[in-house]
């Protein structure tokens, strides 16, 4: 299984470091533009909440203590996070259609 994330139309392999997560980029092979689905971002970031949350409660905290330790532990489970699921679930990367757009039917 390939680990490295490639372009959908060419098949070009991208590296991770050149990748831009926020928004959309040019293929270098063939200048398609190119995104990471939303989903990637948004469930990296609540499985950073749950491991900090699981984690400060197994710790013993409880009420409005785990709440704000877990709000504080969210920033380590991010870059633990982010480690691991670059390393095992690099992103699908997809052709980029402007949302507004393809949720308008435009195009």
């Amino acid at each position: 299984m390939e680990m490295i994330p490639h372009c959908p139309e060419c098949g070009e392999l991208i590296e991770v470091p050149k990748i831009d997560f926020p928004g959309p980029f040019r293929c270098p092979a063939c200048a398609t533009w190119l995104s990471v689905p939303r989903t990637y971002s948004a469930a990296g970031a609540g499985a950073a909440l749950a491991i900090s949350c699981i984690g400060c409660y197994l710790f013993g905290l409880r009420g409005v203590l785990l709440l704000g330790a877990m709000f504080l532990g969210w920033f380590p489970a991010s870059a633990i996070v982010i480690i691991v699921s670059l390393l095992f679930f690099p992103p699908r990367l997809r052709v980029h259609t402007d949302e507004a757009q393809s949720i308008l039917k435009l195009r």
